[in-house]
C-alpha cells in the first residue's frame, strides 16, 4: 500500500480539524504524522499486521488505529464523520494553492462563496479585500492561484492518477473477481497527466465485477452502471474511473483500443482498412466485401493484435503516432531505448543533514541494493533555510562521515551539494569550496517574479560556472501544484552546448521535469541528460522509473543519458573540464 495515501489522509485530518477549531496539537499531531507516513522507508502495511506502527515517530495510539482501520477496510469512519461536518465549499477553495483553510472558511462564512469561480468573481470585483486581513494583494494572489490550478489541475498528475489506479485494480481483482485487470489510457502510456481512468477486466462473473466496480471505496458518485461498463466519480476531486469488462479472447484487443492514444489507433485502424481488416475492442477481423465484419484473426493478445496488422508490440509509452509504427513495422529493428537497468547510478539525493529521512549509510546502502556502481550526496546549500541547508561547518563534518561510510562500500559515494540559483545567477557557494565538490548539482528553488529575462539569465550563468555539472529540475515546476518558470529555452540549450553541461530529467513524480519534449529537444542538440530522483528517503530511489518512462517517451537511448556510465567512465566525465 502506498505510503501516501495515508499520508494524504492524516492531512486530511489536520485540515478539516483547523477548519473546524480543533486544538493546535491535535493539528500538528497528524502533520507529524502525514510527513512520517510520506517519507518512512518502512512498509506501512506490515508493521501494522505486526502491531508496530506505533514505532514510527508521531505515530500515537488513536492515529495507529485509524491507520489500521483503513488497511483493513479501506476507510475510516471518524474521517468520513469529518467530512460531513465541513462546508463542501471550504474543501474546494483550500485546493487553490496559497489559500489555507481559515481563509477559506471566512470567505464562505462572510462572502457566500459556493465555488472557485463564485470566489474568481468576487476578486474581480473587488469584494475580498474589505475582509480583515485582506487586501488588493490578497486578491491578486487568489486570481493567480486560481489562474494556476485551472492549468496544473484540468489533468490529474500521473503519480496520482497511478496510485488510484493501483487501487482500483487491487479492489476489482480482490472484491470483484477479475482475474486479469490493467489500467489502460494515459496511465499505461505515463503521460506526465491524465484526465480520466480506463480499467480493462476479464471476470467469471461480470454482475459481481460491475458491482464491485460502483461500491469501491473512494466512490462518491455512481454515473453510470451497467453489464460490460460502470463509471464513477471516485474521491474528492472526482476523478472519472470507467471499469470495463470483456470477454477474455478480447482481452488483448481491448487492452490495445483502450490504451490508445487516439492518434495512434486512428493510423492503425487506417492500415487496417487497407489491409481489408477492421480493429475494435473485441478484436480484428476481416471484412466483407459488403463491409460487414467477417471472420476473427486476432484479440486474445496484444502481440496478436499487432502482429495481425503487421506490427511488432509496440510499448505503450510509445503509442503516440510519433513513428512508432514505423520503427516497429515487422521484419525491422526496433530501437534500443534506455531501461531502467541501464541507469548506473542517481547523482540527486538528500540525507538527514538537511531535509531527507535517511542517513548517509542509509542512502548508499539503499543505492548499492539497488546495483548502483555510484552515488551523490547532495544537500542543499546555506541559502535553503526552509530545506536545513548546510553551513561550511556541517558540510565539512559532513564529508568526514561520508569519507568514513565510503570505507564500508563498493558503491562509490560522491561529495556533492544541491547548490541553491540566487538572484542573477550567484551560486550559494563561494568557489573555493565549490572546487572541492566531487559533483555540483545547480537549482533554481527560490522563484521570485516570473520574469522570462530574469529566468534565462538566473540558468545561463549558473550553466557557465566551472563547476557545475548539471541543472536540476530545470523549469521548477510541480505537476498539479505550480506551472513552470518562462524560460528562453533555445538559450538555455546553447550554453549548455556551448559549455558541454548536462541537464536534468528529475524523477520525482511530482516533478517530471524536464517535461518529455524538452529532454526530447535537448538530447537531439546532443545535451547529456541525467535522470536522477532526488531522492529524499530510501524508498523514494525507486521513482527512477518514473523518469525512465519520461526518457523512454522522448525516445531516449541509454547513450543519451549520463549516468548509464559505468563508474570508470563516470568518473572520467566528471573530470572532464576541471582545471
Amino acid at each position: 500500500m502506498p505510503h501516501a495515501d495515508l499520508a494524504v489522509l492524516m492531512q486530511e485530518f489536520a485540515t478539516l480539524d483547523t477548519i473546524l477549531g480543533a486544538n493546535v496539537f491535535q493539528v500538528r499531531a497528524y502533520e507529524r504524522a502525514s510527513q512520517t507516513l510520506e517519507t518512512t522507508p518502512e512498509d506501512v502495511e506490515k508493521l501494522a499486521k505486526e502491531g508496530r506502527i506505533r514505532e514510527l515517530p508521531g505515530i500515537g495510539d488513536g492515529i495507529a488505529k485509524k491507520i489500521e482501520e483503513f488497511i483493513k477496510t479501506g476507510r475510516i469512519a471518524a474521517l468520513e464523520e469529518l467530512r460531513k461536518k465541513v462546508d463542501p465549499a471550504i474543501l474546494a477553495l483550500i485546493r487553490i494553492p496559497g489559500l489555507g483553510p481559515k481563509k477559506a472558511k471566512m470567505l464562505v462564512e462572510e462572502l457566500g462563496i459556493k465555488s472557485v469561480d463564485d470566489l474568481e468573481k468576487a476578486c474581480r470585483e473587488e469584494k475580498v479585500r474589505p475582509l480583515k486581513g485582506m487586501g488588493a494583494k490578497s486578491e491578486e494572489k487568489i486570481l493567480a492561484g486560481i489562474a494556476s490550478m485551472k492549468v496544473t489541475r484540468e489533468r490529474v498528475p500521473l503519480w496520482e492518477a497511478r496510485e488510484i489506479a493501483a487501487k482500483v485494480v487491487e479492489h476489482l481483482r480482490l472484491s470483484g473477481g477479475a482475474t486479469m485487470a490493467v489500467a489502460t489510457g494515459s496511465v499505461r502510456r505515463w503521460k506526465e497527466s491524465v484526465r480520466d481512468l480506463d480499467v480493462a477486466t476479464v471476470a467469471p462473473d461480470h454482475a459481481k465485477l460491475m458491482k464491485s466496480a460502483a461500491t469501491m471505496p473512494g466512490v462518491v458518485e455512481v454515473i453510470a452502471h451497467g453489464e460490460t461498463k460502470t463509471s464513477v466519480y471516485y474521491g474528492q476531486d472526482r476523478f472519472q474511473v470507467d471499469v470495463r469488462v470483456v470477454p477474455e479472447e478480447s482481452y488483448g484487443a481491448a487492452l490495445q483500443y483502450f490504451t490508445g492514444s487516439k492518434e495512434h489507433s486512428v493510423r492503425l485502424r487506417e492500415k487496417a482498412v487497407k489491409m481489408g481488416l477492421t480493429v475494435n475492442e473485441y478484436g480484428v477481423h476481416k471484412l466483407k466485401k459488403n463491409g460487414e465484419k467477417g471472420e476473427r484473426i486476432a484479440g486474445a493478445s496484444e502481440e496478436e493484435v499487432y502482429e495481425a496488422l503487421g506490427f511488432q508490440w509496440i510499448p505503450p509509452e510509445l503509442r503516440e503516432d510519433k513513428g512508432e509504427l514505423d520503427a516497429f513495422a515487422k521484419g525491422k529493428k526496433a530501437p534500443r531505448l534506455i531501461e531502467r537497468a541501464d541507469i548506473k547510478g542517481d547523482l540527486h539525493c538528500h540525507t538527514t543533514w538537511s531535509d531527507g529521512t535517511a542517513s548517509v549509510e542509509e542512502m548508499a546502502k539503499a543505492a548499492e541494493r539497488r546495483h548502483y556502481e555510484y552515488v551523490a550526496i547532495t544537500d542543499h546549500s546555506p541559502s535553503a533555510g526552509y530545506a536545513g541547508g548546510l553551513n561550511a561547518d556541517k558540510l565539512k563534518r559532513q564529508w568526514d562521515e561520508i569519507a568514513a561510510v565510503q570505507e564500508k562500500f563498493h558503491i562509490k559515494i560522491l561529495r556533492g551539494s544541491e547548490v541553491d540559483i540566487l538572484a542573477e545567477g550567484k551560486l550559494d557557494w563561494p568557489d573555493k569550496i565549490l572546487e572541492q565538490m566531487d559533483f555540483v548539482v545547480a537549482s533554481i528553488h527560490q522563484r521570485g517574479k516570473d520574469d522570462r529575462e530574469a529566468n534565462t539569465k538566473r540558468l545561463v550563468r549558473a550553466l557557465e560556472h566551472p563547476c557545475v555539472k548539471v541543472i536540476g529540475h530545470p523549469s521548477t515546476r510541480r505537476l498539479g501544484l505550480r506551472p513552470p518558470l518562462d524560460i528562453d529555452w533555445e538559450a538555455v540549450y546553447e550554453t549548455a552546448i556551448k559549455h558541454g553541461k548536462a541537464l536534468e530529467l528529475n524523477s520525482s513524480p511530482e516533478r517530471l521535469d524536464l517535461d518529455e519534449i524538452k529532454v526530447a529537444r535537448a538530447s537531439s542538440l546532443g545535451i547529456p541528460i541525467f535522470i536522477d530522483t532526488d531522492a529524499h528517503s530510501t524508498g523514494m530511489f525507486d521513482n527512477i522509473e518514473f523518469g525512465v518512462m519520461q526518457a523512454r517517451r522522448a525516445w531516449l537511448k541509454p547513450e543519451q543519458v549520463v549516468n548509464t556510465k559505468t563508474w570508470k567512465e563516470m568518473e572520467k566525465w566528471l573530470m572532464a573540464g576541471r582545471k
